[in-house]
């Protein structure tokens, strides 16, 4: 190959690799502005992510999107996900922002994993703290637990006043490693800048507050400059399957809810499950089995009594948070026998579970919607309880008929001397 081919060539690899690059990260090119990074309530959103939220985050954020080194990871009894946790709350600032910098700092989440554990310096000095540009880190320092804990403290003894040693305030210059000022309109900027003096760049390299900026976003934390309260949703996960039950039989139904807002739910907070018409019975407010974070499901099982009255009858239930109502509104039936029908109960027991196992079939084809599932089983139900129900009245009533025959039949006076006594009697009075 020629000098001027190899130049051609390599030109336009280049420029190639300048279209993928800017197609790749549209985003992070245009939307960084190193003057606000992240908002101080962001910053200061301790709750933002629970323990369990932070240790299913490192399940998914390490190599590949498989398990990081950090999920299994261990501190005496604590796992990396409690050690952040607890650092946030008691700090007082989002573990989010922990994240992020275990990554910027020392690739620590993305980089490694169980197979392929990091150099034990990545884990003592895991959030660069005491590490100066260009010195030897501080011994003083070193462990991960110690980092994550003394750094969370800088960040908020820097956010609570101690920024203000090394810069005067928001929209005033802070001198900066590529030599230039950067004017932080926020107070959480600037103390961005403090702990790490650089602009840096995004996404190669990635290092610096361009990084940090860049690396919340691709975490799918959202834009760290935007404050947004949590939010409330709520909808079924599964099928909440009819019932069938004699009249006023013990019958249990359950309820599966998956959370999809931004919140997680928990008893402390006021989530329940509540009662919004004909509790059957069952207690009114049910609390949460278990903490819910945003993606996962918490089911319920519901310990009712059927009424009274044969037919198809409907007990609504609702997820409440506070005097809050959250998502859909929960319908649960059951299809009521009279004890004479009693015959009838396994038939429409084996119409609810030939549903469930059309339903198990579908799920296997990829299918998600069960609500049609659920209504055709319902209108089976409803048809079937019409028929049992009109079949038990006409024999009821023919047999109130044969009894009434017979008990008259049966008197000490037959039909037609009744009959004619009643004649006699008429004409006496006459």
């Amino acid at each position: 190959m020629s000098s001027l081919s190899r130049i051609k060539f390599w030109l336009a690899l280049c420029l190639t690799l300048v279209v993928l690059m800017g197609q790749a990260f549209p985003v992070l090119s245009a939307g960084f502005d190193p003057n606000h990074i992240i908002a101080d309530a962001v910053f200061l959103d301790a709750d933002a992510m629970s323990d369990s939220e932070i240790q299913v985050f490192l399940e998914n954020h390490g190599p590949g999107g498989g398990a990081s080194f950090l999920a299994t990871y261990q501190v005496g009894e604590q796992s990396a996900a409690e050690v952040i946790g607890s650092a946030a709350r008691a700090s007082g600032i989002n573990p989010r922002i922990i994240l992020v910098k275990l990554q910027v700092e020392k690739s620590l989440i993305g980089k490694y994993s169980s197979t392929n554990p990091p150099p034990q310096s990545a884990l003592d000095y895991a959030m660069g703290y005491g590490c100066p540009d260009g010195k030897p880190c501080d011994p003083a320092f070193a462990g991960f637990d110690k980092q994550i804990s003394v750094a969370a403290n800088r960040f908020r003894q820097l956010f609570d006043g101690d920024y203000k040693k090394y810069w005067e305030g928001p929209e005033q210059p802070y001198h900066v490693g590529e030599d230039t000022d950067v004017y932080p309109i926020n107070v959480a900027t600037g103390v961005l800048y403090i702990y790490t003096p650089w602009i840096g760049s995004y996404p190669v390299p990635a290092s610096g507050n361009k990084a940090f900026w860049g690396i919340w976003i691709d975490y799918g934390f959202g834009d760290p400059t935007k404050t947004t309260l949590p939010s409330d949703d709520a909808h079924l996960a599964e099928p909440t399957w009819p019932a069938i039950a004699l009249s006023g039989e013990d019958f249990q139904v359950t309820i599966t809810l998956r959370n999809e807002g931004t919140a997680t739910w928990q008893n402390e907070a006021g989530y329940a499950l509540v009662n919004a018409g004909n509790p059957m019975g069952a207690l009114e407010r049910l609390p949460l089995p278990h903490e819910v974070p945003p993606g996962e499901t918490a089911t319920w099982t519901l310990n009712l009594i059927a009424p009274k009255t044969p037919g198809l009858h409907q007990s609504r239930w609702q997820l409440q948070h506070g005097d809050e109502q959250v998502g859909e509104r929960i319908t649960v039936w059951v299809g009521v026998l009279p004890e004479e029908a009693r015959e009838w109960k396994a038939g429409l027991d084996r119409l609810i579970e030939e549903a469930k196992q059309k339903w198990e079939e579908a799920k296997r084809r990829g299918e998600k919607d069960f609500e049609s599932f659920v209504q055709e089983l319902l209108a089976q139900l409803q048809r079937e309880l019409t028929r049992i129900i009109e079949e038990q009245s006409k024999a009821l009533l023919e047999a109130f008929l044969r009894w009434l025959e017979e008990t008259c039949t049966g008197a000490l006076m037959p039909i037609g001397t009744l009959a004619l006594a009643g004649v006699w009697l008429g004409r006496r009075r006459k």
